[in-house]
């Protein structure tokens, strides 16, 4: 399959790059050639896009996300992370394998459509739902890797309390043994890794606090042995910062390092309260920052110091998170979030971030988490054909076009995308999808939504009995 986009307006990150027009031939998924030269033999081509008056990107990498959150979004407000966490396991406990299905199908339509074409879903479900989402992303024509997100502590436990004063009905379950979960990822990645050169599957302890050392030490030699990525939040919330000292006498960070889990497959979710002494030790060893600024302020956990970790010379990409504490799936968004939020925090203007470098943080940078910077991330000859066309006559954002890069990331929300490539296969052509069927999607989404959301509300009156006592054990 051969494909020549031609005439379109090459947007680049790189610092003060003037848009050039240029024109692409893709072949078999790669882009073989981006030139300005003329290219006039059409009979060479299977497919020609003409985008003549639009604007080339690369497609953004959100670099963490949860696709179990879509059918729950806004059914909860204004609760810290360690209490909301207990209406998100209850939540989770709802769904079915189908539920995951059209859960990732929705939220991939969300990315695509405004301009996402990568992701990296942390996902706590059995190994039917894990399929059942792997089976979305295929069927959309999504890139994705899936991170089994597991644990072994009950919840109580991932906490800083002495466990002796928790009552045992408050108690959740026990999780299932490190071998079980383990299995689990090694049974999907043997099935999914590299499959159609799109999707993939890392490894995802869902926090130190909330793992033993076995299991994080376990999943770190697994994904050196597959060659994937380790994924994890980590210090996410203050209580988390004061739970490793309370877990470990020592900062988390250190204990990562120290039980051999910080390196360059490494990414670090959230990383909102990571110490001087830790943010080094991270750069040191090579790892990346997921900053998801949107959730982090919908649940009050604070702000990253992205300031001091890009000085330390930490890469930092960027996430919405899930939908339920992000808001949307629209990196966009994130992107002008992180633009803005870390100015105040640095006097000198000439060290805030530019258009440029925010961008590189949403592709390039992002990418890193499931080890896919040498795939994807930037648009050049031999890297992967995921392409975003803009279309300036449809967003009010592009006009009038003074700097486009500028205007892409403080501007636009979306309504620009008019065009998706991924693997060089079109999957979003005039702002609508070409693979499924999106008013078959949304129907089917609300209808088990809704009754998802029904079973959650049977299960509030025990969560909010837990949160309760949480909140009061925490407070002393």
């Amino acid at each position: 399959m051969r494909t020549l986009l031609k005439n379109g307006w090459l947007l680049s990150s790189q610092l003060g790059a003037v848009p050039e027009k240029v024109n692409i031939v893709i072949e078999d998924g790669l882009i073989r050639e981006i030139t300005s030269r003329d290219i006039s033999d059409s009979d060479q081509f299977n497919q020609i896009i003409d985008a003549e008056g639009k604007f080339l990107m690369p497609g953004l990498v959100n670099g963490h996300m949860h696709s179990y959150a879509n059918f729950v979004k806004a059914t909860t407000e204004n609760i810290p992370l360690e209490a909301w966490m207990l209406h998100i396991m209850a939540q989770g406990r709802c769904l079915e394998p189908e539920d995951l299905y059209w859960n990732a199908m929705l939220g991939a339509a969300e990315m695509l459509k405004t301009g996402t074409t990568c992701c990296m879903d942390h996902l706590a479900q059995g190994l039917d739902g894990l399929e059942a989402a792997m089976r979305a992303y295929e069927d959309i024509g999504m890139r994705a890797t899936i991170a089994p997100m597991i644990g072994d502590k009950t919840y109580f436990e991932t906490m800083p309390v002495d466990q002796s004063l928790v009552p045992s009905e408050l108690k959740t379950a026990q999780p299932p043994a490190v071998k079980t979960l383990i299995d689990t990822t090694v049974t999907l990645l043997k099935k999914w890794q590299g499959k159609d050169n799109r999707l993939g599957v890392a490894f995802g302890p869902s926090g130190p606090q909330r793992c033993t050392d076995e299991l994080m030490k376990e999943c770190m030699r697994l994904a050196i042995e597959y060659d994937t990525a380790w994924h994890s939040h980590v210090l996410e919330s203050k209580v988390q910062e004061q739970t490793a000292h309370f877990l470990y006498g020592k900062p988390m960070v250190v204990h990562l390092d120290e039980i051999g889990c910080l390196n360059e497959r490494t990414s670090l979710v959230h990383a909102v309260w990571l110490t001087r002494e830790e943010a080094k030790l991270a750069a040191a060893r090579g790892s990346i920052i997921v900053h998801n600024p949107a959730s982090n302020l919908i649940l009050g956990s604070g702000i990253a110091p992205v300031n001091m970790y890009r000085e330390l010379g930490l890469t930092v990409g960027l996430g919405t998170d899930g939908a339920n504490c992000g808001g949307s799936l629209n990196l966009l968004e994130v992107m002008k979030l992180a633009a803005m939020l870390h100015k105040f925090s640095n006097p000198d203007p000439t060290n805030w971030i530019t258009a440029a470098e925010t961008l590189e943080m949403a592709t390039i940078n992002s990418a890193k988490v499931s080890l896919r910077h040498k795939e994807i991330g930037k648009l050049e000859a031999g890297r992967r054909a995921d392409i975003v066309i803009l279309n300036p006559r449809n967003s009010t954002a592009l006009q009038p076009i003074q700097n486009p890069l500028w205007q892409l990331v403080n501007s636009e929300w979306g309504a620009g995308v008019d065009t998706v490539l991924v693997e060089g296969r079109v999957v979003v052509q005039g702002g609508k999808l070409t693979l499924v069927d999106e008013e078959k999607l949304y129907g089917e989404a609300n209808r088990r939504a809704a009754l998802v959301v029904e079973k959650y509300q049977k299960l509030t009156t025990d969560v909010e009995q837990q949160s309760k006592y949480l909140t009061e054990l925490l407070s002393k």
